[in-house]
């Protein structure tokens, strides 16, 4: 594959796995954050004396209508401090909001506090604990910052019993020498263990139920090379799977139990989980073809989006053999693709675009997995749609505010929104996490039985979930 398609291949993998290796399982997203279809390689501590039913977009009025969004509504008598949820003021009370960009959803929002902050048990914004000394809102990793770079967490991944995440040192005033490491956290005790050290810049991170594989980047010779490693999961070295002579490119990657399958855009290739395996091409190299990009697996065939100069197919194959066939689905108008059971899931427009005006609105979407036209299953509420993951019955979605505002450096910043549904009932999503950053792309988050694990690039926090 030339280096011109390879470019465009690269280009190709971050807008559909927005930069990482994308997981699955067997039908369930687990992986990292944020981030994409799956995920990958894809506060609710106290409360205020008095709770107020409105939220922060907006919110029902003392005899239930809705404002609509932007708007405030009635707070039962309760008036929230203009400076609640800042360090040290009391929290910003939880409740429905009814956000009406589109189509008019409800949406519960949590006791809350600004970003960076969580709510104490006596309804106070304070700084977050250490995770070793506290149950609620923790910090797992905190930022590093001296005289010479800070740290930058670019993935994240979770199985049963940890959580994994991928950093780099940024060196202050220039883009390199970068040093990246591999961390993992126990869940159970809470114990923080350096897995891996590679002296080039990490970028991507995904799990197989036996391996932990990772892709670096160098461009320290003339087109510069990107790396695939692994090591196991239960400690040991880090072993170079695959290397290609040419800097940034994605890998897109599917897990089915131990065995590893990922595409460079034009081959795709699979890995057992033996000590002395080898990557094995499943399709023979063809620098006409379209690219690909790997979506998911049902454990039988591996589902791939197929990216043809009019039309981007889904197509899948037979694990073992490649034999590939369309399914008769397009690619999704949105951001997120999660295989769920018989279905695909995605994050849609409620309202499309038409002609220059752009699409209002999230939709949770849903089409068969043996082909069909995407169907709306429930609205979600505002925004513009980032990254969707499910964990058994429940899925998880980020996004952001379509208005963005200008903090007082002069930066453009982003309303970031991490939020919980169920698949099993009607009822509304819970906002989990609405934090204000300066890019999107520094937000990544996995979820667990029990928690969520969320990173804004420095600091790595763990929240426990709302019970439904």
């Amino acid at each position: 594959m030339n280096l011109r398609k390879l470019s465009h291949v690269a280009v190709l993998l971050a807008v559909a796995c927005e930069g990482k290796l994308t997981v699955d399982r067997g039908g369930a997203a687990a992986g990292s954050g944020g981030s994409a279809g799956t995920s990958g390689l894809a506060e609710n501590a106290g409360s205020p004396e008095d709770p107020a039913s409105t939220g922060a977009d907006g919110g029902r009025d003392a005899l239930g209508e809705s404002d609509g969004i932007g708007g405030s509504g009635g707070s039962g008598g309760f008036v929230i401090p203009p400076d609640a949820g800042k360090l040290g003021r009391p929290c910003l009370p939880g409740g429905i909001v009814t956000e009406s960009e589109g189509i008019a959803a409800d949406i519960e929002t949590l006791t809350r506090c600004d970003s960076g902050l969580a709510c104490n048990t006596e309804g106070e914004c304070v700084t977050p604990p250490d995770c070793q000394t506290s149950d609620g809102v923790c910090v797992v990793r905190s930022p590093v910052l001296d005289g010479t770079g800070y740290n930058v967490i670019v993935a994240l991944a979770a199985d049963d019993s940890h959580v994994y995440w991928l950093e780099n040192w940024r060196h202050g005033g220039t883009m390199g020498p970068f040093a990246g490491v591999l961390s993992s956290y126990s869940i159970a005790d809470r114990r923080i263990m350096t897995m891996a050290t590679v002296q080039a810049d990490p970028s991507q991170l995904a799990l197989t139920t036996t391996h932990a594989y990772l892709s670096t980047m160098s461009s320290e010779s003339d087109n510069g090379n990107t790396q695939l490693l692994r090591l196991p999961l239960s400690g040991g070295n880090t072993e170079l799977v695959q290397q290609w002579d040419y800097y940034g490119i994605e890998p897109s990657f599917v897990a089915v139990g131990s065995q590893a399958f990922w595409s460079d855009g034009g081959t795709v290739y699979s890995m057992t989980s033996d000590p002395e395996a080898i990557p094995t091409p499943l399709n023979s190299v063809d620098s006409e073809a379209p690219p690909m990009v790997l979506a998911a697996s049902d454990g039988v065939d591996l589902f791939y989006w197929l990216f043809a100069d009019t039309s981007t197919p889904l197509m899948r194959t037979p694990l073992a053999n490649f034999a590939p066939g369309a399914v008769g689905i397009e690619y999704p108008l949105g951001r997120g693709f999660a295989l769920h059971g018989d279905g695909f899931f995605a994050l849609t427009r409620a309202v499309p675009r038409v002609d220059l005006t752009p699409g209002r609105g999230i939709m949770l979407s849903r089409v068969p997995k043996n082909g069909g036209e995407y169907e709306a299953v429930r609205s979600l509420g505002d925004g513009s749609p980032r990254s969707l993951q499910i964990l058994g019955d429940r899925y998880f979605f980020a996004s952001d505010a379509n208005s963005q505002t200008i903090d007082s450096f002069g930066h453009t910043t982003f309303d970031v929104r991490v939020s919980m549904g169920s698949l099993n009932d009607d009822a509304p999503p819970i906002r989990l996490i609405e934090h204000t950053m300066q890019s999107f792309d520094d937000v990544r988050f996995v979820a667990t039985a029990h928690d969520l694990f969320w990173t804004d690039g420095k600091t790595l926090y763990q929240q426990p979930l709302p019970a439904r």
